[in-house]
C-alpha cells in the first residue's frame, strides 16, 4: 500500500477508477495537480471523460506536482484523494482499493 506508482502503473490505476470519469478533474485537483494543467487536459481531450481521466492520472504519475511538499504517487495519496469530499468523494472505493493493494 505505501509502494510508489510510476508510470507504468498506469493500467492498474485506471482499471480501478474506470467509474470516476465524473469526477475527474476534482480528483486531479486533490492529486494536487495544477487547474491549468487540468484545463489543458480537457482541451486536448474535447472533453472525453474516459480520456481526461487517463491523461489526468498519467500527468499525476509523471509528477506534475509539488512532489517535495505533497510526496510521490502512491496507492495511499490515491485513496486520500478519492475519499476527499473535494476530490472523488467516494470512501467506499478507497476502502475497496487499499483493501487490495
Amino acid at each position: 500500500m505505501f509502494s510508489h506508482l510510476g508510470e507504468d502503473d498506469l493500467l492498474d490505476v485506471v482499471e480501478k477508477l474506470v467509474n470516476m470519469t465524473a469526477k475527474w478533474k476534482s480528483l486531479g485537483l486533490a492529486l494536487r495537480l495544477k487547474a491549468a494543467e487540468l484545463d489543458a487536459i480537457s482541451l486536448k481531450n474535447h472533453t472525453d471523460p474516459t480520456e481526461c481521466l487517463r491523461d489526468m492520472l498519467l500527468a499525476w504519475l509523471q509528477q506534475h506536482y509539488d512532489i517535495k511538499k505533497f510526496g510521490l504517487p502512491s496507492w495511499t495519496m490515491l485513496c486520500k484523494a478519492i475519499s476527499n469530499p473535494a476530490g472523488g468523494n467516494n470512501p467506499t472505493l478507497a476502502r475497496k482499493i487499499a483493501k487490495l493493494d
